[in-house]
């Protein structure tokens, strides 16, 4: 889609934990002229640093008061989330509302262990700890309300598969349908051709997966650690298991 230069723009990365948002976020954003980045982790690691965890919900009310704030002033700004829930829905209707354009990025690996590993591997080079049950959960529930709840918001969307740490593209608005993008998430594995037609937002976005690669193996490299997984995982699952919509991304 050709968003107007004028209308201010909502970027969303969603996925489950250990997908790579943050990475991403940090080459995507700049190359889309966007300055700020809400991300609730950070807030919670800046007020209680030692233990993040236990500031989560102010985290999570001061990174939505912020968010409105932007909102009102019309700013441009970019967060993530893992999208197992539905708090940034009414978030992004408010942004439509005031003139938004609203582009999301789903991420996605192909089973929760991958997940699990990823964040097990993101502690012991200081970051935050995620509880294996809440990965699982989150796992389903994040591709659960992207197609049922998240999609329909947006503007414009993309999916990537982070299996490899490449961030390959499989599926777009600009190329999908929402029954194709259903199936993919639905089938065994992500595989799918590049899109049918590069827009230059994907070029842009294509670009900034790459530097964020290159930016995830560079500080393995220096913590010696391994990317996850180095191969073809032999225990993918389906990523998504339910019932798929019958009709269009409407929802509430």
């Amino acid at each position: 889609m050709r968003i107007p230069d004028e209308s201010p723009t909502l970027l969303l990365i969603g996925g489950c934990n250990g997908t790579g948002k943050t990475t991403f976020a940090r080459r995507l954003l700049p190359a889309e002229g966007i300055e700020r980045f809400l991300n609730a982790d950070e807030l919670a690691r800046g007020l209680s640093p030692l233990k993040p965890e236990l500031t989560a919900l102010r985290a999570g009310r001061l990174l939505l008061e912020e968010a409105r704030r932007l909102i009102d002033a019309r700013s441009s700004f970019g967060l993530e989330s893992t999208l197992s829930g539905k708090t940034y829905a009414r978030l992004l209707e408010e942004a439509k509302t005031a003139g938004f354009v609203i582009m999301l990025h789903f991420l996605v690996v192909p089973s929760p262990e991958v997940a699990i590993e990823r964040v097990a591997q993101r502690v012991q080079k200081g970051g935050h700890h995620v509880p294996d049950a809440d990965i699982r959960r989150r796992f389903r529930r994040s591709v659960e309300n992207f197609l049922h709840t998240y999609v329909s918001l947006a503007d414009a969307w993309k999916v990537w598969d982070n299996e490899l740490n490449t961030f390959t593209p499989i599926a777009d608005s600009e190329n999908h349908s929402y029954d194709e993008v259903s199936d993919l998430l639905t089938r065994m594995t992500l595989k799918e051709d590049k899109p049918r037609i590069v827009t230059p937002s994907t070029e842009r976005a294509m670009r900034a997966m790459q530097l964020a690669y290159e930016d995830a193996k560079a500080e393995n490299a220096r913590w010696g650690l391994p990317m996850i997984p180095q191969e073809w995982d032999p225990r993918i699952e389906p990523v998504y298991t339910g019932k798929k919509k019958a009709t269009s991304t409407n929802t509430t």
